[in-house]
């Protein structure tokens, strides 16, 4: 799980050309959000990994990686489709550029598979002074050993 999830990250920092370098990184909980840092933001959390004994000679590695978007709430609907006048995207773009950065991406031989699962619910998040919309990008990933 520890070389997907750098992988991603490096994927993730050269590909999702709105999120700066420096705020894509790895988090213990996608509902904790950082008041240092900027928005938007992608912060990746590891998931379960699943082994399946194909054959007497085959294992299947199955891991999950959930991608959290955090966008700044600005202004109303914004968070969530975001605002071209602004140049502000939402989580919904954010989610998308996730999903064509990493779809059908081996990251380098890291993985044989990569699909995506689900995009779920957005949710508001706040801190002191700051609040951003979250929407969580699930992912799976196979190894084949």
């Amino acid at each position: 799980m520890k070389d997907l999830l750098l992988a991603i990250k490096a994927e993730l920092q050269s590909t999702v050309t709105a999120v700066l370098a420096r705020d894509v990184y790895i988090t213990e909980d996608i509902h904790l959000i950082r008041n240092a840092g900027g928005y938007p933001a992608l912060a990746l959390k590891d998931g379960g990994t699943d082994f399946a004994l194909e054959s007497s000679i085959n294992e299947t590695d199955t891991l999950t990686v959930t991608i959290a978007v955090y966008v700044k709430l600005l202004k109303d609907e914004a968070g969530i489709i975001g605002d071209s006048a602004a140049n502000q995207p939402g989580v919904l773009d954010l989610a998308g550029e996730v999903i064509a950065a990493l779809r059908d991406n081996t990251l380098g031989g890291v993985v044989d598979l990569a699909l995506p699962v689900s995009v779920g619910e957005s949710v508001t998040l706040a801190i002191d002074n700051l609040a951003v919309q979250m929407a969580p990008v699930t992912m799976r990933f196979e190894r084949y050993v």
